[in-house]
């Protein structure tokens, strides 16, 4: 980075100590709440897993999906209609998420 950006960093870790000076003097050290503990079971293990997974799955069907609609969209006449292309790319997206 260098002597590029350092008024800019110079202004950002400044904004960002102050913040931090205000809110432990407003605030003290003291958490706002408190977290109970939490003891993993063999059951959580295996549901986190198996979410992950399927999440990931899921990602990759989508990917493809969406690369393969847009291989459609391309192939097609979406150069004589780049409006009505773009619209149907934010419809399916919108569909889909």
């Amino acid at each position: 980075m260098g002597d590029l950006h350092a008024p800019l960093l110079g202004s950002v870790v400044l904004s960002s100590a102050t913040s931090w000076m205000v809110l432990h003097l407003l605030l003290g050290d003291e958490p706002l709440f408190h977290v109970p503990a939490y003891h993993l079971v063999h059951s959580d293990r295996i549901r986190s897993v198996r979410d992950s997974r399927s999440g990931r799955r899921t990602r990759v069907r989508m990917v493809c999906e969406d690369i393969a609609v847009a291989a459609r969209m391309v192939s097609d006449s979406a150069a004589e209609h780049p409006v009505a292309s773009t619209s149907a790319g934010g419809l399916i997206v919108g569909i889909m998420g």
